[in-house]
């Protein structure tokens, strides 16, 4: 079963991979979506003095790895914003200051739900301090590169890690608010961009 749903297609097919689409269930929020199949006519999505995104990036997007939820999950970040840009919401199960297992619903392009998918491949198994220290860089690294006007999606990984984590932190009651911010050092990026740039 594909996960894949899309909002609609954008121009050819080229940029199929900057059409709005989600994984997993809706967002709040964000209209009803039709039930329209993405498909990936190849791995060549810009050439010339076009972006073109890894093989990786296209696998993570057309098989993304860990979707759905988590029941009564140990902590859950969202990032985004559902109006101009993507969102990304990761939920985490954490035992013995390990994540044990990671979930993700994405709304965003290709690039957002290939950085989700990575991300949650590589936060698992991860204690939590080891997941504090992922970067969009190593984000962007596993992916085998982002073009530059797709960075924030692997930035919004950064921050919704991050933010899980923070959550986790809030629900446990130890440690206060000022702490779980230095703790967790999320990154304030700048405006939502919408990930094409139209």
């Amino acid at each position: 079963m594909n996960q894949h749903k899309s909002l609609f297609f954008l121009y050819d097919y080229n940029m199929i991979l900057c059409a709005k689409t989600y994984v997993g269930t809706p967002f709040a929020g964000i209209p009803a979506i039709r039930d329209t199949t993405v498909p990936m006519k190849n791995t060549k999505i810009f050439e010339g003095d076009k972006i073109m995104y890894s093989e990786k990036v296209v696998e993570h997007y057309t098989n993304p790895r860990n979707v759905g939820e988590i029941e009564n999950a140990d902590g859950i970040g969202e990032v985004g914003n559902p109006v101009c840009g993507d969102v990304m919401k990761i939920y985490l199960k954490i035992e013995n200051e390990i994540i044990k297992d990671v979930k993700f619903k994405t709304y965003g392009c290709g690039a957002a739900i290939a950085a989700s998918s990575v991300t949650t491949e590589i936060v698992k198994g991860k204690t939590i301090s080891q997941a504090l220290k992922i970067t969009n860089e190593e984000v962007v690294e596993e992916l085998g590169g982002l073009p530059p006007i797709k960075l924030h999606c692997s930035v919004l990984a950064e921050e919704a890690i991050k933010t899980a984590i923070a959550d986790y932190y809030k629900k446990q009651g130890k440690i206060s608010n000022e702490d779980i911010e230095k703790l967790c050092k999320i990154p304030t990026s700048n405006k939502c961009i919408h990930c094409c740039n139209f």
